[in-house]
């Protein structure tokens, strides 16, 4: 009787755990990062459209804030640090600068730490 040997071919139980392993800490990763990533989208885009607004350079730093706090608040964005927002007026130049850290907890001791520094001008210097 002969025998053929056949090569073994596919991927040993401990392969196949190790890659659920992987694409479980990889699918971790995007559930927590990307919420962080879309918050501040939103940021931005309160930030930007308060900056584009016709006679942004003519209203006050209290003014400012209230119309950032509404934007904010129509797209759910709670958590934001108070200080995080600063608003610098001088003249008909404005800055709105968003500076804040997010610090998420992905399991046990185990954390991700975003920074965000970004912001946005209208007016002249």
């Amino acid at each position: 009787m002969l025998y053929s040997q056949k090569k073994q071919q596919g991927l040993t139980m401990m392969s196949i755990l190790m890659l659920i392993i992987i694409i479980c800490g990889v699918a971790l990763l995007f559930l927590k990062i990307v919420p962080i990533y879309m918050t501040h989208g939103k940021v931005l885009s309160a930030i930007e459209s308060v900056a584009n607004l016709k006679d942004a350079e003519q209203k006050s730093k209290g003014q400012i804030h209230t119309l950032l706090r509404k934007r904010l608040s129509v797209n759910s964005v709670r958590d934001l640090p108070k200080d995080a927002i600063k608003v610098f007026k001088r003249g008909n130049y404005l800055k709105i600068a968003a500076k804040y850290d997010v610090k998420e907890k992905l399991f046990a001791n185990l954390s991700v730490l975003v920074e965000f520094d970004e912001f946005t001008e209208a007016g002249r210097k």
